[in-house]
């Protein structure tokens, strides 16, 4: 087994309340070696939404809506968060229906936030409505569209009272708070609250005016963020953190980033959920993904040849397919019944039988009393739970719940007691009972479909999951429940019963431990479990303490007493220690001034031992309670006895400069009496006085002592070739310092000491790591002469940590959502790139500084934070930064995958908290990390409008080649997982829709059954947008304006038109080949996303002749008509090409010989017009040509007349047509009009109508 937490499976509710238990339960896997006790089982986060709707400012009442998260249940808890700009003077007018107030918290006029929560109830709305109301007279721009309204959802929480404190405040933090240097990062401040009770859950909800960027508090996580969408705009956040313990939670400060002297009010809260769970609530979880069961199960059988239960295939096996097998598989767990809430579940399989074909026979869940040993009942039907003749039931089986293939455990035979008699594929409970006695039938279910075995199957199977719930939260009772999930969400197959009062059934034990029970008879299957889980309240583990460390300096003076901090660590590292008292017997028994048996508190505790004469004491720990499971181990005595404090009459002590014998974290590349924490360092000598005891100087103030001194790298194990530590002393000069991989001895370095025996000294390091400074001093007899015998000291390991991280990212355009590589290189210190602080400034360029190849060495780099700042476009969305790849730092440099989710331009930053727990961070910046693009382009809402320049008129599902259609549809920029980059706008949108080349329309007639005939080369594209659309956040909607070039010669109809789009912008950015549904060329690939079909027909207007008396108005007869792949045809589904009398030009008029004067052009008036019905011009809106002038005998002049109908003015030139014969398909229609009843002689020797 692993040692880790996991989330439990969702499972579908069969009620309300049991499901906030189950699924808020935090899951603690089981280890091969030893159960861990119950740990934080918490309140569940399920999801969140936020909207920041706008609507136009205005006084009254306006309404916000905003969708709850997806997958609630009834029982989860929503928290809604309400932040407005107004503060007093806007209003709540209206609530959801049961939203219940928690917080109301305003700051003047400037802003203000509601907090409330609600219960979800089974039906409930998918979204909710808040009204506010805003003050009468002048509006103020900012109020109505600065709302921001969160919801976020919560699992496991006390519906009846969730929550437990809540507290509020609001502010406008002076901007000298800020920060000194951009970017100015102010607080939000959210005061103290308390959890009252363990497995609490703690929310904080923030609001601010004008922040660019939030950060959150540390150790809380973020749920929720709407940035601002303009200047002066509001921003909010909601974030959580888990609360195993009780306690105060101290007041919690989020950030936001602001520009330079801005006034930034702002609100923040803090509410503690109240649990659903017991404090101690725990689960533990089984997949037995392993060889051995190991010791946290004791496994045993009572017959047959199987043997004891094991792992096979990664499953626990109860029995195999022989007969007559009875076995157990006990958790070596406690749990106390009083008050408990226990939730079993599990896999079950029951495979590969023989016998008749139910197989045989089934297992047992048995809940029996912890204070009796456990032993397996009867084989066969008996389940290994209940007797069977002649065997006893299971030793202190209190209840056992049957899932029983061959239907016996149901039946009162072979001993059992009660019973309905044989039932197959089935559940049935028994009690309790001692030996022959008891086990009574409680409680069953019929046979059950599907079966709950597959005897018939070689493989595993079934596999359902089964969950059996024992409530024994009230005193008395005990209330069970069992359900199955056959893949449809669990059913139930028990109801609720209570067990307790049933028929001889026993009190519930004070304490229950569980065993899973296998058993076969003449008929027989295979039995398997996996993925057993156990929920409850579990007893108390004894702490278990991994070891103890001690910690000293290694050398001690004789005249005072040394501390010694001792350690109960709960890990091989001791990153962490046991927090509960741990009682300890110190060695030697003899110079602790506080006595050697001590207690650790929290574990951890600091203790002084004082020896009086010289010489070596070896530390330890002779005895705790409980015991340790490995040796000790020691920080601060020599390499080969680190337990080992010498005590000598005279040492040298290494001080900061308040006295302590611990320096503070040193900056590689600079001397530690310079720059940013300058300080001095001392070497102190010190010796016990002969005569007093006490503690004096070695050297007089003003005297220069040459001292000898060395230094070692502890962390890492040696120092990297050509790396030394330098010394600097009063004099000035820098010297050298060996180490065992770099000299190897010690060197000589002057030094004057002053008062209290203190030679000031700095230190300068051009690596990284954990360094030692050890120093001595030659001893001389009484004539002077060397005694071969030294006086020396040892400091106190120190962290020398990197200046910064230079980051680069290279040049490339990144894709947003995609991984890209950052590549960290520690480096040194330099004065000109110090912020003052002993960190880079954000926009000093360290590509320079020398790298710091001993980073990463020193164990285990703690793994640098990332956090991302938005750099353009103004006022967008700063996404979210994912970190695939923290990077691993190798000769101190590493390569870091991050993914920014968003378009546009971001810095990036990395910080490393805490360096060898020398307590101090470093720090990276990466101003520019250059320009993200989307990863595809998604075509979305196709639309064609046929003739779209008549838009009264219905769209005929047809539109004439050359003449116009409208194709609208959105395309929405996406990064590479699928989202919106809603910074995909301005200056970086390169998809500029009036560059017929960035949309790339296709067309192509893909009628069934016919080859594929391309038209993309016809398309003519005439204007984009003529609104002056753009992207917007993202999204753009094309409208486009298009036509099908006519051939040469008639063709069509086109019946299958089809357009297509694959817009590609000025990065390449295009569509995915998952959504190019359409091939617009026939060479079988997929080149465009399919917008829409319609039809194309290749059309024309005739005009027919007319003639009737000079005296009436003679109507011009229209017919619209359209190619359809062998003739003319009348076009009956033309409803909307209108027509009109100013489209007719009279080219031509003559008369016979008789009237004169003749027949002119000018005496000729057209009128009338229309819109053509089914391919005809009515009757009623006939073109008619009138003649208005009269001849010398006073009678309207007769004669003949040419008439054209003029297509261009009348804007319809896809109707001309080649009337003239000369191969041009570009003419207009024209007719002869003849006036008076004598029509005169033909005056043409042959005529014939065209088609």
């Amino acid at each position: 087994m692993r040692n880790e937490w996991a989330e439990k499976p969702k499972r579908a509710p069969f009620r309300a309340r049991l499901q906030r238990w189950q699924a808020a339960a935090v899951l603690l896997v089981l280890t091969a070696l030893a159960l861990m006790a119950p740990a934080y089982a918490g309140i569940e986060f399920i999801g969140a939404t936020t909207a920041n709707p706008y609507q136009e400012p205005s006084p009254g009442s306006h309404t916000f809506t905003v969708t709850r998260p997806q997958d609630l249940e009834p029982g989860d808890v929503l928290v809604a968060q309400l932040a407005f700009v107004g503060g007093d003077s806007v209003h709540l007018q209206r609530a959801p229906r049961d939203w219940l107030p928690i917080a109301d918290e305003r700051f003047g006029d400037d802003i203000g936030q509601l907090a409330f929560y609600h219960v979800v109830q089974a039906g409930g709305p998918s979204s909710d409505n808040w009204t506010l109301r805003y003050p009468g007279g002048p509006t103020d721009e900012r109020l109505a569209r600065n709302v921001v309204v969160t919801v976020v959802a919560y699992r496991g929480v006390d519906a009846e009272n969730p929550i437990a404190d809540v507290r509020a405040r609001s502010a406008n933090p002076p901007f000298a708070n800020c920060g000194i240097f951009p970017p100015y990062w102010c607080n939000v401040s959210a005061p103290s609250v308390t959890a009252g009770e363990a497995n609490s859950h703690l929310i904080g909800l923030y609001a601010s005016l004008g922040a660019q960027a939030f950060r959150p508090p540390n150790s809380m996580t973020r749920r929720a963020e709407r940035g601002p969408s303009g200047a002066e705009q509001l921003a909010a956040l909601a974030v959580d953190e888990a609360l195993p313990q009780a306690g105060a939670t101290g007041a919690r400060n989020a950030q936001v980033r602001v520009g330079y002297n801005s006034y930034r009010p702002n609100v923040g809260l803090l509410l503690v959920l109240r649990s659903a769970l017991p404090p101690e609530y725990a689960c533990t979880v089984d997949n037995f993904g392993r060889a051995e069961l190991g010791p946290d199960w004791m496994v045993q059988h009572s017959t047959g040849g199987f043997g004891s239960p094991r792992i096979v295939n990664g499953r626990l096996r109860l029995t195999d397919a022989s007969p007559d097998v009875a076995t157990a598989a006990m958790l070596r767990r406690y749990f106390p019944a009083a008050g408990n809430y226990l939730v079993i579940e599990f896999d079950h399989y029951a495979y590969g039988g023989s016998g008749e074909s139910t197989g045989g026979d089934g297992i047992a869940v048995v809940l029996s009393d912890a204070d009796v040993n456990p032993h397996p009942g009867g084989y066969g039907g008996s389940l290994g739970y209940a007797q069977r003749a002649g065997i006893a039931g299971f030793a202190g089986g209190w209840l056992g719940i049957g899932i029983d293939e061959y239907g016996n455990f149901s039946n009162p035979t072979e001993g059992r007691q009660g019973g309905p008699g044989r039932i197959t594929h089935a559940v049935a409970v028994r009690g309790s009972g001692e030996g022959a006695e008891g086990y009574r039938y409680l409680a069953g279910a019929g046979s059950l479909a599907p079966p709950v075995s597959a005897a018939g199957s070689s493989a595993p199977a079934p596999g359902y999951r089964y969950r059996i719930t024992i409530d024994m939260r009230q005193p008395g009772e005990a209330w069970l429940r069992v359900e199955r999930d056959t893949g449809n969400g669990f059913r139930t197959v028990i109801d609720a019963t209570e067990v307790v009062r049933a028929f001889g059934q026993a009190d519930v034990p004070a304490t229950l431990r569980l065993t899973l029970t296998g058993a076969t008879g003449d008929s027989t299957n295979i039995h398997e479990l996996d993925n057993v889980s156990i929920c409850g309240v579990s007893e108390p583990e004894r702490a278990r303490v991994n070891h103890f460390q001690l910690e000293h300096s290694g050398t001690g003076l004789t005249c005072e007493a040394s501390d010694v901090v001792v350690r109960a660590c709960a890990n091989p590292d001791c990153s962490d220690v046991v927090q509960e008292p741990i009682g300890v017997r110190l060695a030697p028994a003899a110079g602790w001034e506080d006595g050697a048996a001590v207690t650790l508190v929290d574990g951890v505790g600091t203790f002084r031992f004082r020896r009086p004469e010289p010489g070596a004491v070896t530390l330890g720990v002779s005895d705790s309670e409980p015991e340790a499971r490995y040796a000790i181990d020691c920080i601060g005595g020599s390499a080969g006895s680190p337990c080992a404090l010498q005590f000598e009459d005279a040492v040298f002590r290494f001080l900061d400069e308040e006295g302590r014998q611990r320096w503070p974290t040193q900056i590689a590349g600079k001397f530690s009496d310079e720059g940013a924490g300058a300080a001095n360092l001392y070497l102190q000598a010190l010796r016990t006085d002969e005569q007093t005891g006490a503690c004096r100087g070695v050297f007089a103030a003003g005297e220069e002592v040459a001292v000898e001194l060395a230094s070692r790298c502890a962390n890492p194990a040696g120092c990297l070739p050509g790396k030394r530590l330098e010394v600097r002393g009063g004099s000035g000069s820098a010297y050298l310092i060996p180490n065992p991989e770099n000299g190897g001895h010690f060197a000589s370095v002057p030094l004057r000491f002053e008062a209290e025996s203190r030679a000031p000294l700095a230190v300068r390091y051009d690596d990284v790591g954990q360094l030692q400074l050890a120093v001595r001093y030659p001893l001389v007899d009484a004539e002077g002469e060397p005694t071969g015998r030294f006086m020396g000291g040892m400091s106190e390991p120190f962290v020398v940590r990197p200046f910064g991280f230079y980051l680069d990212a290279g040049d490339a355009v990144q894709v947003a959502g995609e991984a890209f590589s950052v590549s960290m290189t520690a480096v040194a210190w330099s004065p000109a790139k110090d912020d003052g602080s002993g960190h880079p400034q954000p926009t000093a360029d360290l590509s320079t500084l020398s790298r710091l190849a001993g980073y990463g060495r020193a164990g285990t780099a703690p793994l640098p934070q990332f956090s991302h700042e938005l750099l353009a476009p103004s006022s967008g969305a700063i996404g979210e930064l994912r970190v695939d790849d923290p990077g691993a730092f190798s000769a101190g440099q590493a390569e870091a995958r991050l993914a920014w989710s968003e378009v546009g331009r971001v810095g990036i930053d990395v910080e490393i908290a805490d360096y060898l727990g020398g307590g101090a961070p470093v720090r990276g910046y990466l101003r520019d990390a250059g320009r993200f693009r989307p990863a595809a382009f998604a075509v979305s809402a196709p639309s064609l409008t046929d003739q779209s320049e008549w838009p009264g008129c219905e769209s005929p599902g047809f539109t004439y080649m050359g003449q116009l259609f409208e194709l609208g549809f959105t395309l929405t920029a996406l990064n590479r997982g699928g989202e919106r980059t809603r910074n995909y706008r301005d200056e970086f949108a390169r998809l500029d829709p009036s560059n017929a080349a960035h949309l790339s329309i296709a067309a192509a007639n893909v009628t069934e059954g016919e080859p594929l005939l391309p038209l993309s080369e016809r398309l003519r594209v005439f204007e984009v947008n003529p609104n002056g659309e753009y992207w917007r956040e993202g999204l753009l909607d094309v409208l486009s304006r298009l036509s099908l070039d006519r051939n040469d010669a008639p063709d069509g109809p086109l019946r299958d038109f089809t357009v297509g789009v694959a817009p590609i912008d000025a990065d390449g950015v295009t569509v995915s080949s998952t959504q190019r549904d359409f091939d617009s060329t026939g060479d079988s690939s997929n080149d465009s996303v399919r917008l829409a079909a319609s039809e194309q027909r290749y059309g024309r207007l005739r005009v027919l002749n007319t003639y009737g008396s000079e005296r009436d108005a003679l109507p011009l007869s229209l017919r619209l008509e359209y190619f359809d792949g062998r003739a003319f045809v009348r076009n009956i589904d033309d409803d909307c090409t209108p027509f009109s009398a100013d489209a007719l030009t009279v080219i031509a008029a003559a008369s016979p010989p008789a009237v004169q004067p003749p027949l002119r052009q000018d005496d000729i008036v057209a009128s009338g017009g229309g819109t053509v019905l089914r391919g005809l011009a009515p009757a009623e809106e006939s073109l008619l040509l009138q003649v208005t002038a009269d001849s010398s005998d006073g009678e309207r002049k007769s004669g003949w007349a040419t008439v054209v109908f003029q297509l261009e003015p009348q804007g319809l030139p896809w109707l001309a047509y080649d009337w003239s014969g000369d191969g041009t398909y570009d003419d207009n229609p024209q007719a002869e009009a003849t006036f008076g009843i004598y029509r005169g002689p033909d005056r043409l020797l042959f005529r014939r109508e065209l088609y």
